[in-house]
């Protein structure tokens, strides 16, 4: 139903003239009609290129097929949470629809402290670089270990990662071993080095 929607929206958005400007709302909602069906609305309100527009589209789809869902989340949040959510929006709208999750792992956020600053302080000091705490980037293990102790992601990004013939610069390689060396000298005991 969402991959319907979104490309009905694309197509609309399609007749528009490429260079058009607009000030819109586009309003999506559903009902049920009978068959379980869910009778799908679509409704555009606003100003395209100095014209007012108010139009509203629907359609009843033949099938009802699954849908999937990538929804990444904030430290905010909880995956059992969104999935219930979920579960009460789909049923509302079709009362024998079934939602079927798996959550790959908790969104998390290590505050600021120790570990983020030991580990800008030795960026710092080894590129001249100032470090960055952000919580950008993709899904990493570190969502597992963020539970066992506080985490910080810090390595290589380059124009090639994760790509076939992935590649990385030889003094960017050599800078990165420098400050896992200086890390981990700072942060382990003398005695367990």
């Amino acid at each position: 139903m969402l991959r319907i929607l979104t490309l009905l929206f694309a197509a609309l958005l399609g007749l528009l003239p490429a260079t058009a400007r607009a000030d819109i709302e586009v309003a999506f909602w559903t009902r049920e009609l009978g068959l379980e069906l869910p009778h799908a609305f679509i409704t555009i309100k606003g100003i395209v290129e100095g014209k007012l527009v108010d139009e509203s589209y629907g359609f009843t789809p033949k099938a009802i097929t699954p849908a999937i869902l990538s929804i990444r989340f904030t430290d905010l949040q909880r995956g059992d949470d969104l999935v219930a959510r979920i579960r009460t929006l789909a049923t509302t709208i079709t009362p024998r629809a079934t939602v079927t999750a798996k959550i790959s792992g908790e969104a998390f956020l290590t505050p600021p402290g120790a570990l983020s600053s030991l580990v800008a302080d030795v960026i710092r000091d080894v590129t001249g670089i100032e470090a960055e705490l952000s919580t950008t980037g993709g899904t990493s293990d570190a969502r597992f270990l963020s539970k066992l102790c506080p985490t910080v992601e810090f390595g290589l990004c380059n124009a090639t990662m994760h790509k076939l013939d992935e590649a990385v610069a030889l003094d960017d390689l050599t800078a990165l071993t420098e400050i896992y060396a200086r890390i981990l000298a700072a942060a382990l005991p003398a005695q367990a080095r």
